[in-house]
Order: structure tokens, then sequence, then C-alpha cells
């Protein structure tokens, strides 16, 4: 079982890879880096072919190809306006920053103009692209435009960004200068593993001994099959709807709704899904037994890294007893070191299986939240936080009650079980709603001057 079929009939071969970016000439490296603003989508459009050949060098995740913000764009962007920031050393592009600009409302009236970068919330990892050795003066010339338009937006957010980029290495600090408020902290984490260059490096100990012994068990007792769909030819749909099926399953069986019973959120994965196996950056493996797919996963390869966007199995609970959905993590770990991954990225979410069963090491994503200067923009900043605040209730609120469905139904608790979990997330939402409201107020700079001073005694002690 351990041996993948292609699903479709014919194959095609990975498309070349762009360019190489000309390299600049001394006169444009000491030039100044310019900015241009690229605000309609028929502008937008036209960036493709420099986009992707600056990404064929720069240090940037899938969720950076133009691929992935063009789509994220096309189905997510309703109510925004591109603000897409071209820079620029002579005639070449150095590096790009995808933003979109969307008014913040109160009962209808716009209160706040806030820029993110295309792709926020459903990209893992949010950032920049830009061209190596250019970080400082690409940053740099951000900075002094965010400054020059500084009454046109009152809040600017970078979302999870990760520990990696120059944006959290070097962006407060050149903001800070300038004069700009800056809220930075951590947010989520993705864990991920390094990959060994063989098979029998990662099914090692007690993994390996597992791994074959999950197999075995599914190839004793029903029909296993392993099919993978990457290229163009394949029914990419097909197998999208697919994954859908199973990650809605599994969620609904714990009390959860499935994003993917959102029409649009699954055109969107459809959509994207059918662009990355043209580029041949789709991964999609899935687990049959019986014929029927019950686990999936749905990842992409790109640039020696293995994305795993979503892992699900959904079946009985005698398949689930063969664990599926370790099964086939394992299957798409030792078919990408076949194709020369070096890692593999469980992306956001601190799930135990992923340091249960693979050892993985967190990297930290931050959010980076800048606030206009300008006296009127504080104040519209100061409702833009209670918009904010509001609308994270609701959707925590939302959340925990899936949640508390979900505890009632893996552990049947007593009614003192249930008040004492209550509780606990009762106080542990207060606490949130505490650290949001010192981190954007004057409160912060003491708190934090108090943890340095206890850390330093506690190091001198």
């Amino acid at each position: 079982m351990p041996d993948v079929e292609h699903n479709g009939v014919t194959t095609v071969p990975a498309l070349q890879q762009e360019e190489t970016p000309p390299v600049l000439s001394r006169g444009e490296e000491g030039g100044t880096c310019t900015v241009v603003v690229v605000d309609t989508d028929a502008e937008f459009i036209t960036l493709e072919s420099e986009w992707n050949r600056l990404l064929s060098t720069a240090d940037v995740s899938i969720f950076q190809t133009f691929e992935w913000v063009s789509t994220w764009w096309m189905y997510f962007g309703s109510g925004g306006r591109l603000n897409c920031l071209v820079f620029k050393i002579g005639d070449r592009i150095v590096g790009i920053a995808p933003l979109f600009k969307k008014k913040v409302r109160i009962l209808g009236i716009g209160v706040a103009a806030h820029l993110q970068f295309i792709g926020c919330w459903l990209s893992d990892y949010v950032d920049m692209i830009i061209l190596p050795g250019y970080e400082p003066n690409v940053l740099r010339a951000f900075a002094s435009h965010l400054r020059a338009t500084s009454g046109e937006w009152d809040v600017l957010d970078i979302q999870d960004v990760n520990e990696r980029s120059a944006l959290v290495k070097l962006f407060p600090g050149i903001l800070e200068e300038r004069g700009f408020t800056v809220t930075h902290y951590q947010g989520n984490v993705a864990p991920y593993i390094e990959l060994p260059p063989t098979e029998d490096g990662l099914l090692q100990h007690s993994r390996g001994y597992n791994y074959r012994r999950k197999v075995k068990r599914l190839q004793e007792k029903f029909k296993a099959s392993v099919e993978l769909y990457r290229y163009e030819t394949d029914d990419v749909k097909g197998a999208v709807e697919m994954f859908s099926s199973i990650h809605g399953g599994r969620w609904k069986s714990l009390g959860h709704p499935s994003a993917f019973e959102d029409e649009r959120h699954r055109a969107f994965h459809i959509e994207v899904s059918k662009k990355f196996a043209k580029r041949d950056w789709l991964r999609m493996f899935f687990l049959k037994v019986d014929h029927q797919p019950i686990a999936v996963n749905y990842a992409f390869n790109f640039h020696e890294r293995i994305y795993m966007y979503q892992s699900n199995a959904h079946a009985s609970d005698e398949i689930m007893k063969c664990s599926p959905g370790f099964v086939i993590r394992c299957i798409a770990m030792i078919e990408g070191i076949k194709e020369g991954m070096k890692v593999f990225d469980f992306l956001r979410g601190d799930e135990s299986y992923k340091y249960r069963e693979w050892d993985a090491v967190d990297s930290r994503n931050y959010l980076i939240r800048i606030s206009s200067p300008m006296l009127l923009n504080r104040f519209r900043f100061a409702l833009f936080l209670i918009c904010e605040l509001a609308a994270k209730c609701k959707s925590r609120i939302r959340f925990e009650r899936y949640e508390y469905r979900r505890f009632t139904i893996i552990k049947s608790p007593s009614l003192i079980e249930k008040l004492s979990y209550l509780g606990s997330k009762t106080a542990q939402l207060l606490g949130m709603g505490l650290r949001f409201i010192i981190r954007h107020s004057p409160l912060r700079s003491l708190v934090e001057e108090s943890t340095t001073r206890a850390k330093e005694e506690s190091d001198g002690s």
C-alpha cells in the first residue's frame, strides 16, 4: 500500500521556473528605492511575470505566490481596495507588499481605514517579497511611504508573519525610528520538522514500528489503497470535494461546523489547487478503505518545503484504531523525501499529534500592528480597537460554544466537570480580553518593564 499511484491517465512535467532576475548594476544598487502603488485589478494582473521572477530568488512561502495571492483577492477581496506596493531601484522591482485597504464600520459609518496583507486569516504565513540583500532598503522605503501617506490609513496589520521574516527582525525598529506606534507580539505557532535524506531516517525506532504495524493492520482487515492528486490532468475539483467531505465529517463529529460548508471557501480551494497543480506544487494524498476515502493529507511542495495545509481522517472506530491520519502523513513525508523535500511544515496550530508523533519544533508567528501617527487617526484607531474587541468577543464565544459541544461529545462529563470546564474557559477568556487591552494601552510599557526587571533579577540570582 505505501506505493503511490498517480490518479490520472497521463502526467505533465513540472513547469520550468521563471528566469533568474537580472543582477542589479552598481548604479542601481546605490539608487533610491521608490514606491509605486498598484490599485486596480488590471494593473495587478500585469505584475505576474515580474512577481514570479522575484519569487524565484526570494525567501518566501507558498502563500506569497501570485497564484495564492491573486486567487484570494478574487474570492475574498470584496469590499476592499487594492493598495499593492511595488518597490523599485531604477527599473528593477526589488520588493512587493501585496496590501489592500478596507473601511471598518460602526452602524454602516466608516470609522477607520484598515490596511492588511492580501491573504490575511487564510494564509498561514503573511509576508512581503523582497530580493535577498535588499531588505533594509525596501523596509525603509516602506516606512517612509507609510509616513508620507499617514492621512490615508489608520491601522496597518501584518498578521501571521513568521519569525524568519525581515518584517519581524527589522521592521518594528525602522518604524519606531520614524515615530510610529508599533504593537508587536507573538500570535500562533507553526511546528515543523527537518526531513532526513532517506525514508529509513524518517521511520526510525518506535515511529517506524508504529507505521508498519498500522499499515499491516489496514491491509489485513481492509482493502486499502493510496491515491495522489498532483497534476492538472487529475480531477482536482473532485479531489477538493473529497477532501471537504472528510474534513467536514471529522469536524461535525466533534460538534464543530466545517469551513468548507461555505461555497466561496470551497471554490477558492478548487481554483488555487488547479493553479498549483499546473505548477506541480499540489500534493493531495488520500487513503482509501474499501474504495472509500477516509484520510487525506492536503499539502503543497514549494522551495524544498512541504506545507501541510490540512490533514484529516474520518471513519468508523475500527478503522480509526489503525491511525489513518498518521499513516497518510507518513506517506506524504516519504514521497516528499524522494522528491528532495527538506522540511515538513505543519503550519499554524499546536495540535498535540504534531509533537507526539513527530517531535515537531515550534516556529513563531507574530502580529505587527502599526497605527498612523496623526492625531485624528489616533482617535480613529481607538474606534478600530473597540470594533475589533467586539468582533473578537463574538467570534470567540461562537467558537467556545462549539468547543463545549465537542467537550461533551468526547468526555460525556458530569455536572461538576461541566461547571469546572465553564469556569476555566471563563477565566481564560477574561485573561485574553485583559491582555488585548494592555497591549493597546499605556499600561503595556509598564507591564513590559516590570516583566523585564523581574527576568533580570531572576537571572541575577
